[in-house]
């Protein structure tokens, strides 16, 4: 690889996000009051994401190159793509959280800071080329997510499921360590290149190798939140402040996602036959428990837990093809839900500054008659649920069909149709969301505060999932280009 710019540049973004998450700390703790601490951390953290995009624009000089500095870190089109997008998914949290703090919930002063520290560790393990960099990108995420958990101190529900994820993260962190200590003792390397072709080379016949590549993919199943080691989403989203599972949402989705991609890279298609295994189970299992338990959830909290589920085995779903076809489509996918799922909690967001206390509720019931007093958030939420659903023309359809063709040429036809048929159901819990927005009246409640700056960023998320939805391509050619220059499948 090239190496062809200063290495200072290389490292920019993630510079840039650790000066600024110090000075954000010391303006933090300087103000004597919340308001005010509110008011500094805002607007630092906001322009501290807007440099990192910019960071992000000088980095990309030639990005079908690449370049590797030393020490485990690397720039090449796939960090590209993935710390772009988990920028991009921080940045809308930060716009979307940040009026949820107002005087009836005083702002921690570490809920940005939290935010940086995590986004810190995403990038890194965007760019990681070994195991080392990325566990250490992985921990720093984690602890700080651990933390946005149980930022709501008056809440047991927070401290309860900050627990649960601590526990059982910890639980995950230590399978993919004890995977990667294996790797080490097996081929004396910590670098993906090197273990990649050990790996493909000797899978076949090495049970131990066998064992670490299990434990590795375990691990990141659930931080990806798959079935079967899906138990913590719905207890963690549903005691999270509402701008915190924001946070879990998708970006550190998108972090987990991309080791898993590189890894198959880097093993030259040596991994795909059990990977391709692994990824069967694993989508058939989210599809189904995922869809099914959302059928009974009536809190809103909850049911985007298990809607989680579901979507990351239609990811999975993708990965099955374990080539670039099915890799690209469950990026593509990705990227679809990232959007919709940040509409849809956005507007969540945006309901929880009514003034009334029912419109605060997480209960499903809270959302009748909305369309009434805010037809653009029920327009937003109603694009946001159809492309979930996957409802054409929304980016949603596409989505679904992107990584259903590509595991039905696969030969797992048998799969695709059992995943339409999930599809159907989950269709049911999307549809009964909107009709208590359009259809269900309800008591008469109290107008909602306005947000313009809220109200213009949801109406463009869901104006963008609506245009992705006409050309879906543009993003997909994207997503297989980048992926197929960086592929050796």
């Amino acid at each position: 690889m090239s190496s062809a710019i200063p290495h200072a540049l290389v490292f920019l973004p993630e510079l840039v996000i650790l000066l600024m998450a110090g000075v954000v700390l010391g303006v933090t703790v300087t103000g004597s009051e919340p308001v005010i601490q509110y008011q500094r951390a805002q607007r630092l953290a906001l322009w501290t994401t807007l440099l990192v995009l910019g960071a992000l624009v000088l980095t990309q000089l030639d990005p079908a190159a690449g370049w590797e500095a030393t020490g485990g870190f690397i720039l090449d089109p796939l960090a590209v793509l993935f710390k772009g997008s988990i920028v991009l998914g921080t940045l809308m949290t930060i716009v979307y959280g940040g009026r949820y703090w107002h005087s009836e919930r005083p702002m921690m002063p570490e809920y940005h800071l939290l935010i940086l520290f995590a986004l810190l560790g995403m990038m890194v393990m965007a760019s990681a080329s070994n195991t080392l960099m990325f566990y250490l990108g992985l921990e720093l995420m984690s602890l700080s997510l651990y933390a946005l958990v149980a930022l709501d101190r008056s809440n047991p529900e927070a401290t309860e499921a900050a627990m649960k994820y601590f526990v059982l993260g910890a639980v995950a962190s230590g399978m993919l360590l004890y995977g990667f200590s294996l790797l080490y003792g097996l081929t004396g390397s910590l670098e993906l290149d090197a273990l990649g072709v050990a790996m493909s080379q000797r899978l076949n016949h090495d049970p131990a190798m066998i064992l670490a590549f299990l434990l590795i993919i375990s691990g990141l199943m659930f931080k990806l939140g798959a079935a079967p080691f899906h138990m913590w989403l719905p207890d963690v989203y549903h005691g999270s402040p509402l701008p915190s599972m924001l946070v879990i949402g998708v970006a550190p989705k998108l972090a987990a996602m991309v080791f898993i991609l590189r890894l198959m890279m880097e093993s030259g298609g040596g991994l795909n036959g059990l990977f391709a295994d692994v990824a069967v189970i694993g989508a058939l299992l989210s599809i189904i428990i995922g869809n099914l338990a959302a059928l009974m959830q009536t809190n809103l909290k909850r049911l985007l837990a298990y809607s989680t589920i579901s979507h990351m085995g239609f990811i999975f779903l993708g990965f099955s093809a374990a080539d670039t076809s099915g890799y690209a489509g469950a990026t593509f996918y990705m990227f679809i839900y990232l959007l919709g799922f940040m509409a849809f909690a956005g507007s969540l967001v945006y309901l929880s500054q009514s003034c009334d206390a029912e419109t605060q509720s997480d209960d499903i019931g809270a959302l009748s008659g909305l369309y009434k007093r805010n037809p653009l958030i029920a327009a937003v939420m109603a694009v946001s649920l159809f492309s979930m659903a996957g409802v054409p023309p929304t980016a949603g359809f596409f989505a679904k069909l992107a990584v259903l063709m590509p595991a039905a040429q696969a030969g797992f036809l048998w799969l695709v149709v059992v995943a339409l048929i999930f599809s159907v159901v989950g269709a049911y819990y999307y549809l009964r969301i909107i009709r208590y927005i359009y259809f269900e009246t309800g008591e008469e409640k109290t107008a909602l505060m306005e947000s313009s700056g809220n109200r213009v960023f949801l109406g463009l998320n869901g104006l963008l999932i609506l245009v992705l939805g006409c050309m879906p391509g543009l993003l997909w050619q994207f997503c297989y280009t980048m992926l197929a220059n960086n592929s050796y499948l």
